[in-house]
């Protein structure tokens, strides 16, 4: 073989070599899978639905845009829908809309695209999107009212961006309060440009954004900076003009401006924008403004105000917008009403600043500023409910729907909500009569109560029976009191009611009269609820939960009793947490502690038997409760003389239960009310079973007391009960000789009385738990 072939042979055996790997590969390698084209006759390839979105092209009343993705364009463009439900089967729908379909660069599949229009106003449409085969499963949405006679409500919030898990959980409390839309500030994504993080954004909003029923709740959004103004933002929501600023009309009451903060290019040309779209609007109509960065900033992390925004401000003040609504700082701060860059006195003159960026992004630490009404450093959304009689409820909600703050605003001048809703029992007996209380802000807001022994959903034509009361103010109130009493019940009976006036009438409630024989019950008592706001409603909250019949509470109810807005914060909790099941409004019957200061307050603000100090009423025939006066020392004598009357006209029967702010027997935290032997002697005299105290700030249970010394058995001596930590900050317990148990948590006590002769009491922590319990017989 001569040189020349040795060299082709050898280069010939070098590529089989090189090639060997590659060749091994390509015949490991698994067959690629094949491009179905589907032949004439043949179905197209189609896939289910997925991120199905809801947003509006134009007026909400008459029209809606449905969007979904799929992975390939053929999956159909088509939704069937009607004001019925058919549960989804395609062939019952007899409305069908038919869109299109699109993709664009960076995309994970197609966008699918329909808009509803011809719609009838404030009316339910169920709905299913698709195409044949692959439609998706049953949903509804809303349309806006067009007329002003409809309460609605929707949700406010932004700054969804980072974590999933948070985002996933602020979606599902949310979705909780059915609302009508959302307004999204903006911040959805961290990375507009992204669309894995959109694709999980619209994940969220398919699976989470979805209340009762299958309602699908559409999103009304705004360009955030992480949005980075990105082809994928507009791809992905069908929205109305230039898709940037942009209003639409929720009804004849709201109006919505969505305007675009991080365009500083075109702020000018925005307010030019915005001077004619709020110069056009009704003058009784709510207006709303959303974008993103803050005009009032409130945090370390985003400490600038946007001063370029000033163009936009002189139109808020000019026009009065109601609420601004941003998003960038990522908690919750109101500020108080601006005006020109100031403080002013109300809502009414100036303008709400709201930001609630609280979605998932990482949160900020919130920064009180002098022009700071409330703020919080917690997961949030804002639920914003709007009332046919012209008014407006804010909630801040956090995870646990716990509104961490309110306000109300009024457009109409004459009437309000209902609020600071309570029960009282004026007079005697609670198994016939009821007094039903209320605040508003005029004299004007109604003064009746609907009320039937069935529910009727609040739904004032319903109502059979009807009774108007009266409504007054005092000095130093914040707002006008409505009394309205309630005779002729039925005994142990549950009566559900709305209360107010014509257009303006309070959610439906209910109550439950006391029994006329001799019948099992439970109620509560505690005291001392007057510091802390937080820790109050985390007693509250608890104790509504065990449905009690009333609430026996042993004074210190507010700090200082003639602070009105002390009394409006422990109304407000009485009206939002003493609730418990359909609607349950748990009475309260009260007695006087030292810091109410025997104010004006306390009498105007309640319905009590007699003179309100000391008063007595029967719990059907098992229970007498027996009200004293302990701060008043100089009538001790007085209310002895009353107070032997009550025990010696009570059957042998019949529980005794006395209560009164002062301790009779120390504890720790305040000294023995030795002044109040008059009152112990006869409650030896007549045996009384059960004195509850508050005063001292913590749980005190005596082991039986007679003539001021323990004795073997509670059928032979008097239980003192110390039950005040409600709220109030708390006492050390120190351990006497008369001590059975004590503790020093916040709590309540539930007494159980049975028909059988025989109470439990059980005193209980913020958890439910029982941490004291004993058990007493009558026969």
């Amino acid at each position: 073989m001569n040189q020349r072939k040795l060299v082709i042979v050898l280069l010939l055996i070098s590529l089989v070599a090189l090639s060997l790997p590659f060749l091994l590969v390509q015949l490991l390698r698994p067959p690629p899978t094949p491009i179905l084209v589907p032949p004439i006759g043949v179905s197209p390839i189609v896939d289910n639905p997925k991120n199905i979105h809801l947003t509006y092209q134009d007026d909400p009343a008459y029209n809606v845009t449905i969007t979904w993705q799929t992975q390939t364009s053929t999956s159909g463009d088509n939704v069937l829908y009607d004001t019925s439900s058919h549960g989804g089967n395609p062939s019952l729908y007899p409305y069908n809309a038919t869109g299109s379909n699109y993709t664009y660069a960076g995309a994970s599949g197609y966008i699918h695209q329909v808009e509803l229009t011809n719609l009838t106003p404030d009316n339910r449409y169920y709905f299913i999107c698709g195409g044949p085969g692959k439609y998706s499963g049953e949903r509804f949405f809303k349309t806006a009212p067009n007329s002003p006679n409809v309460d609605f409500k929707f949700v406010a919030g932004g700054d969804s961006r980072t974590n999933l898990a948070y985002r996933t959980l602020v979606s599902r409390a949310m979705s909780h309060t059915n609302p009508s839309f959302v307004m999204h500030s903006a911040d959805m994504v961290d990375n507009g440009t992204i669309q894995s993080q959109w694709d999980s954004w619209f994940t969220d909003v398919n699976d989470k954004w979805i209340g009762d029923n299958g309602l699908t709740i559409p999103v009304v959004p705004c360009l955030g900076n992480h949005e980075n103004n990105a082809t994928n933002y507009y791809e992905q929501f069908a929205l109305k003009g230039n898709e940037q600023w942009y209003y639409l009309d929720w009804g004849p009451n709201l109006r919505i401006i969505i305007l675009n903060s991080e365009a500083t290019s075109q702020i000018s040309e925005q307010a030019i924008w915005l001077d004619g779209v709020l110069a056009s609007t009704p003058q009784d109509t709510w207006k709303i403004v959303m974008f993103h960065r803050n005009v009032y900033a409130s945090s370390v992390e985003h400490p600038e105000n946007a001063t370029d925004l000033q163009p936009w401000v002189q139109l808020f003040d000019q026009y009065h917008v109601d609420i601004v609504i941003q998003g960038h700082t990522h908690h919750y701060h109101r500020t108080v009403p601006m005006y020109n860059n100031n403080n002013v006195s109300s809502y009414q003159q100036g303008t709400m600043y709201l930001t609630t960026g609280g979605w998932g992004a990482p949160l900020h630490n919130y920064v009180p500023q002098p022009y700071s009404a409330n703020g919080s450093t917690t997961l949030h959304f804002t639920l914003i409910s709007v009332f046919q009689n012209g008014t407006l409820h804010l909630e801040a909600k956090d995870l646990s729907e716990y509104t961490f703050d309110d306000v109300w605003l009024n457009k109409n001048p004459i009437l309000d909500k209902p609020k600071n809703i309570r029960l009282t029992y004026p007079s005697i007996p609670p198994s016939s009569t009821i007094t039903i209380m209320w605040q508003s802000v005029t004299s004007t807001a109604g003064d009746t109560v609907l009320y039937d022994t069935v529910s009727h959903g609040g739904n004032p034509s319903l109502y059979p029976n009807s009774t108007i009361g009266s409504n007054f103010t005092y000095s130093g109130a914040s707002g006008y009191i409505h009394q309205v009493e309630l005779t002729d019940l039925i005994p142990d009976t549950t009566y559900y009611f709305i209360c107010g006036g014509a257009g303006n009438y309070s959610g439906e409630r209910s109550f439950k009269t006391a029994p006329s024989s001799v019948s099992d019950f439970k109620f509560v008592a505690g005291g001392d609820s007057r510091t802390y706001p937080a820790d109050r409603t985390l007693v509250s909250q608890a104790m509504s939960y065990f449905n009690a019949s009333f609430v026996m509470h042993c004074g210190d109810m507010v700090d200082d009793g003639k602070v009105q807005s002390q009394w409006d914060s422990w109304f407000t909790d009485v009206n939002d947490n003493w609730i418990g099941d359909n609607g349950l409004t748990i009475p309260v019957i009260p007695c006087l502690g030292n810091h109410e200061n025997n104010a004006t307050n306390y009498y105007e603000q309640f319905a009590l038997p007699e003179n309100e100090q000391w008063y007595y009423l029967d719990w059907g025939p098992d229970l007498r409760i027996i009200v004293l006066n302990s701060e008043a020392q100089d009538q001790i004598s007085e209310q002895a003389i009353w107070l032997e009357n009550v025990l010696a006209s009570t059957p042998q029967n019949m529980w005794k239960i006395v209560m009164f702010h002062t301790n009779v027997y120390f504890s720790g935290g305040h000294e023995n009310a030795t002044f109040l032997q008059p009152w112990v002697q006869l409650f030896d005299e007549y045996h009384v079973d059960i004195v509850i105290q508050g005063h001292t700030h913590h749980y005190h249970r005596t082991l039986p007391m007679y003539n001021n010394t323990v004795v073997p058995l509670y059928e032979n001596g008097t239980m003192y009960l110390t039950t005040g930590r409600w709220g109030a900050p708390p006492h050390n317990y120190e351990e006497q000789p008369y001590s059975a148990w004590g503790n020093s948590t916040l709590h309540f006590t539930l007494i159980n009385v049975f028909q059988n002769g025989t109470l439990y009491l059980e005193a209980k922590d913020i958890s439910g738990y029982t941490f004291d319990s004993v058990w007493l017989t009558k026969y």
